[in-house]
């Protein structure tokens, strides 16, 4: 929204934080976006060949709720902007972020444990991913 009389207290200030909510969840997305897909290209090419079938499947299931985890991230990012960011509706009532982060937080562990199961530069790519979303989860559920 565009408030052409920048003189007035508190407009800057509020645009600006929501500028820096919609700038972290960019950043956060495309990053664990980009280690993701580094991760699957590289076992793709590489480590698949390295990796008995049971391997494959496990550390496939973990790229998949690697990709399940990132999503949630973008609707739960969604609609937090849509609702007027941070300062929205989560100031009064916490059940709304406990159902996003719960899930979240879950799905990455999950993906952070059976990437263990990769090889190569393909389970670093997706440890570090799912772990950086566990991270982002972790502090969604404290309220940061």
């Amino acid at each position: 929204m565009y408030c052409a009389n920048t003189d007035v207290p508190g407009v800057k200030h509020a645009r600006h934080a929501a500028l820096k909510d919609r700038m972290l969840g960019i950043f956060v997305f495309s990053v664990t976006s980009a280690l993701l897909a580094l991760g699957f290209f590289r076992w793709l090419k590489v480590d698949r060949d390295l990796l008995t079938d049971s391997r494959k499947m496990v550390f496939a299931i973990a790229l998949v709720l690697g990709l399940a985890s990132v999503c949630l991230f973008l609707a739960f990012w969604i609609y937090t902007v849509q609702i007027g960011g941070s300062n929205g509706d989560f100031d009064i009532d916490f059940a709304p972020p406990l159902r996003w982060t719960r899930p979240g937080f879950w799905l990455s562990v999950v993906a952070t444990v059976l990437a263990c199961f990769g090889k190569g530069r393909s389970r670093i790519f997706v440890g570090i991913a799912s772990a950086m979303l566990i991270t982002i989860w972790f502090l969604l559920g404290l309220g940061l």
